[in-house]
């Protein structure tokens, strides 16, 4: 989006430049001789060029040669002695002209280099799996010790041809087409955590992961089995939790987990938008799963979430 602005703008800014400088040099010579006006008109010229130049930008300079020669047509009018009188108001024009032409192209930039910012900020939430959330109303959960977890839910229903597009992109963002086997379709209902310690029922935050771990009775571990947990980046904040599922001599540790809002992977450990930075986590309890209390039944309410999801 930005880089199709620029070919409108930095020649906009260029040759707004530029004509402030032929006003301004042309004012402070209007009582010299038509040949210093000249010269100092071809210099304020050249200076806008070189600036445009040095930007090094696709047409850049062919654009900013024409909207120059544009904007200074009047100056022509000025080879002649007879209209040295009316000098000084053109020339306040064209400096006033050229100044409005550069500051205005250049707050114009600066908007949509913002508006590129915050869209591709936005796409980037996306693709990493965020979400507007709120407190989830249906579910409440628990620790073994009984410390309550703050459990989400989406404030709004995504769209699912959506997701699976940005989904797509993740994967090719990575270079892990042909790396991962997808388990399962793209869901806003939950992210990593909720679908290890929630079966798939909420989201929940990153920061929550460390407590779950401490009042469950998780230990860190060197070497990892089957059904073990995989924390990717720091306990204290987890990026990205997965459950082991194959481990074979010579052979990577394969893990299964959800990508925040998008699909089931089950991928080789390294091979992940997580990094490869992890510790793997071990608990004598059974399962994963939190200490739930008004749980509906699963499958009944995302039946219901399917109908009103529009």
């Amino acid at each position: 989006m930005l880089n199709d602005l620029i070919p409108g703008c930095f020649p906009a800014i260029c040759a707004g430049f530029g004509m402030f400088l032929v006003g301004g040099a042309n004012l402070v010579l209007r009582n010299c001789g038509v040949a210093f006006r000249v010269a100092a008109t071809l210099s304020a010229v050249i200076v806008a060029l070189a600036v445009a130049t040095i930007l090094d930008q696709p047409h850049v300079i062919a654009w900013t040669t024409l909207l120059i020669a544009l904007g200074l047509l009047p100056c022509l009018l000025l080879a002649h002695n007879r209209f040295v009188r009316r000098a000084s108001a053109l020339f306040a024009t064209i400096l006033v002209a050229g100044s409005g032409l550069a500051v205005g192209s250049t707050m114009s930039l600066l908007r949509a280099e913002e508006a590129a910012e915050e869209s591709a900020l936005a796409e980037l939430d996306l693709l990493k799996g965020r979400i507007p959330y709120a407190p989830n109303r249906h579910i409440k959960a628990t620790t073994d010790r009984g410390t309550p977890i703050d459990l989400k839910e989406p404030n709004r229903a995504q769209d699912g041809a959506n997701l699976t597009t940005l989904e797509t992109k993740l994967i090719e963002r990575f270079a892990l087409d042909g790396k991962v086997i997808r388990r399962g379709p793209p869901d806003e209902r939950s992210n990593c955590h909720g679908w290890v310690f929630t079966d798939g029922r909420s989201p929940i935050s990153g920061e929550q992961v460390a407590i779950i771990l401490k009042e469950n009775g998780y230990f860190e571990v060197e070497v990892p089995e089957p059904n073990d947990l995989v924390i990717y980046g720091s306990p204290v904040s987890s990026l990205h939790t997965g459950i082991v599922r194959y481990v074979s001599e010579g052979q990577p540790v394969l893990v299964e987990g959800k990508w925040g809002i998008y699909g089931e992977f089950l991928h080789p450990i390294d091979d992940s938008p997580y990094g490869t930075a992890y510790t793997f986590f071990r608990s004598p309890r059974t399962g994963h799963l939190l200490a739930m209390v008004n749980v509906p039944d699963r499958d009944a309410r995302l039946s219901a979430y399917s109908r009103a999801k529009p």
